[in-house]
């Protein structure tokens, strides 16, 4: 499969995943597969699946297809409008970093270096997609899952055209 990517319309990559009202919105990223290629896996909303990323062969990298560069786990959402080929995977989730509301923790957050303020004490406990809630989580860490494979023409990063394997768990 192709594994693709997309950025949420209230999301600046990973930028603003500290942003609790944005959080709100968009707090994980769980993959959008059709509905075609889901009814012949035996996938439906919710179940996970382990996605084996591979490196790309051409012209950036002179290693083969059969080399892996990640492999990591996530569950699904069926989506119509997905190609049946096509796996996509959003920016702005899975953080480990930048307070609670990114890592969708209920934790007081501690003020950020330099800042004069109080610590944020209304954080505590309204993280309702934490784990700890029984929620989503915040969801799985793209970058570390997508192969460094720079545009031949431009040299930028190419996110759109990774290639994967996917299995149910």
């Amino acid at each position: 499969m192709i594994l693709t990517t997309f950025k949420w319309n209230v999301h600046t990559q990973g930028r603003s995943a500290m942003w609790k009202y944005s959080a709100e919105i968009v707090h994980t990223n769980p993959l959008f597969i059709s509905p075609i290629t889901a009814k012949k896996m035996g996938l439906t909303s919710g179940d996970e699946v382990e996605v084996t990323v591979k490196r790309p062969k051409g012209l950036t990298y002179r290693g083969g297809i059969d080399e892996n560069v990640s492999v990591f786990r996530n569950t699904i959402r069926v989506l119509n409008g997905v190609h049946e080929r096509v796996l996509c995977f959003g920016h702005g989730a899975g953080h480990w970093q930048q307070g609670s509301v990114s890592k969708g923790e209920n934790r007081i957050s501690m003020p950020k270096e330099g800042f004069d303020g109080e610590k944020s004490p209304h954080l505590h406990d309204e993280i309702w997609w934490s784990k700890e809630q029984g929620g989503t989580g915040n969801g799985v860490p793209m970058n570390d899952n997508l192969p460094i494979n720079p545009s031949p023409l431009v040299g930028g990063q190419n996110w759109f055209d990774s290639i994967c394997k996917v299995r149910k768990v």
